[in-house]
């Protein structure tokens, strides 16, 4: 390699070090006074904006339960809607009595008395059973269609305790049965 010997003068090195001594301090002027504190809120804000990210991803999964939450409660109001239909909270003994001769009328029974009795709430079952007693003169196939037609009215109703008496020369029997209408019980 060359040997480069450079004589400089005691001024020229004097302007040397002022220069290297000027370079130095400018850079690191610039680093503490510049770059770092652009770096520091280079990296708060980088943290921030992930942050942001996180949190509009967390909102957007919200949103996303949110809206199955709302269909779930529009279907369990329509299925409450539908059971309140099916077991009502009141007795309403006038609808029941409306209901039962509609539906003797429509089936040819001949309804002569109905007599209301008890209700007998059914411990943690949620229930009330509503007794009614119904004397009624039907033929065998008029009485099957009317039962029938019992069982798929929108309100829940049994039937229990059916005596026949003799037929008539129709072909009618005189009997007395037990309606059970159910009704909603709070506990």
């Amino acid at each position: 390699m060359a040997n480069l010997k450079i004589k400089l003068t005691k001024q020229q090195q004097q302007i040397l070090v002022v220069l290297v001594l000027f370079v130095l301090g400018g850079g690191f002027a610039y680093i503490k006074y510049f770059w770092l504190p652009i770096s520091k809120t280079k990296t708060e804000l980088q943290a921030k904006l992930t942050e942001a990210k996180k949190q509009i991803e967390e909102a957007k999964q919200a949103q996303a339960q949110l809206r199955k939450i709302e269909a779930a409660l529009v279907e369990l109001e329509k299925e409450l809607t539908l059971l309140t239909q099916r077991l009502p909270k009141e007795r309403d003994i006038p609808g029941i009595i409306d209901k039962v001769s509609e539906l003797t009328r429509r089936y040819g029974v001949e309804l002569s008395r109905v007599t209301v009795g008890a209700a007998t709430p059914q411990k943690d079952k949620g229930y009330i059973e509503n007794n009614y007693t119904l004397s009624i003169k039907a033929t065998y196939h008029n009485l099957g269609r009317f039962l029938a037609s019992l069982i798929l009215e929108e309100r829940v109703f049994n039937v229990k305790n059916i005596n026949f008496g003799r037929p008539d020369a129709d072909g009618k029997h005189s009997l007395t049965l037990q309606l059970v209408a159910y009704q909603y019980a709070d506990k």
